[in-house]
């Protein structure tokens, strides 16, 4: 019975870009939807969405959800290349406060130890995970990853109304100016998979 459910689970909810040859994949679908509807009223509130998705103040509810479900999924894309165990050294952030260590960014998101200071909601267990010698740690579990995540980007619209910014905003891909920006290859892909979006006017 819990394959039966786990299938029509698989089945009912949008594939997103990472299921693409990865149906195992759908496990990170299911929980950045959740994550998604559990911010929905700060997510969609967002002012700027239609660089990405033109219509989507038109869509209904979960075609919105599968919106922001799609976006995340490419914003993982280019920070992490869908990489749940990716690891970067920042060398300009300085030193995590939680780790004593240089900021690392890991998992899909590219997340810190460090945010948990400041985004209560993050699971991370800096302690628990010395203890694991692997990449079964707490910050690489996508489930967590994602959750703490889509919380940052729901503060941040609550904060600001917007996902792109020219300072402030956390991911440089999503950085307005910045040479890591990634805005224009997201939207790209984004109206590619969701065609109910529509295409954004071409300059």
């Amino acid at each position: 019975m819990i394959i039966i459910g786990a299938m029509l689970l698989a089945l009912a909810q949008p594939q997103l870009s990472w299921e693409e040859q990865h149906p195992e994949r759908s496990e990170w679908t299911a929980a950045t939807l959740a994550a998604v509807q559990k911010h929905y009223k700060d997510l969609d509130s967002v002012s700027d969405m239609e660089q990405f998705c033109p219509n989507y103040h038109k869509l209904d509810r979960d075609q919105r959800v599968n919106v922001w479900g799609e976006l995340f999924s490419l914003l993982a894309f280019y920070e992490s290349g869908w990489n749940p165990h990716a690891d970067y050294t920042e060398i300009t952030l300085g030193i995590d406060r939680v780790t004593g260590q240089r900021v690392v960014s890991s998992g899909l998101l590219q997340l810190s130890y460090g945010d948990k200071l400041w985004a209560k909601w993050c699971p991370f267990d800096w302690e628990g995970d010395l203890t694991i010698k692997s990449f079964a740690t707490s910050i690489h579990n996508p489930k967590n990853n994602l959750q703490c995540g889509i919380g940052i980007m729901a503060r941040q619209i609550r904060k600001t109304g917007k996902i792109t910014l020219d300072k402030g905003v956390y991911w440089a891909a999503l950085r307005s100016g910045s040479e890591r920006a990634k805005v224009g290859s997201i939207a790209t892909k984004l109206q590619g998979a969701l065609k109910f979006c529509g295409r954004s006017a071409k300059p």
